[in-house]
């Protein structure tokens, strides 16, 4: 269910897609994947659990599109929203892209 924002909401525990924890599953959550795939944070426990999207036990980029398609059809299924999103949206496409496009670091 939606938050006055306008995102997807539920227990941060179990709310896929929501790694870091506040509830909602939003562009913030993109951006902690992206990171993590390229190398640049870590995650544990109810994080890792949440950004594995696609439920396959890895994180990939495959998560990343998982967790921009939580958010997308949520604005799709609300499109009283979407122009109020448009910078969003960008952003949810721009990340993805650089995620895709980035190879992870080895550590």
């Amino acid at each position: 269910k939606p938050n006055s924002n306008g995102n997807p909401t539920g227990s941060p525990a179990s709310l896929t897609g929501d790694i870091d924890g506040n509830g909602v599953v939003d562009i913030t959550d993109l951006s902690h994947l992206a990171l993590y795939l390229v190398g640049d944070k870590n995650l544990e426990g109810s994080a890792m659990k949440n950004a594995d999207v696609d439920k396959d036990n890895t994180i990939t980029v495959g998560d990343i599109t998982g967790t921009a398609s939580i958010i997308l059809k949520y604005l799709l299924e609300n499109t009283k929203t979407i122009p109020n999103n448009s910078y969003l949206f960008t952003t949810i496409v721009s990340i993805t892209s650089i995620a895709v496009n980035t190879p992870k670091i080895p550590s």
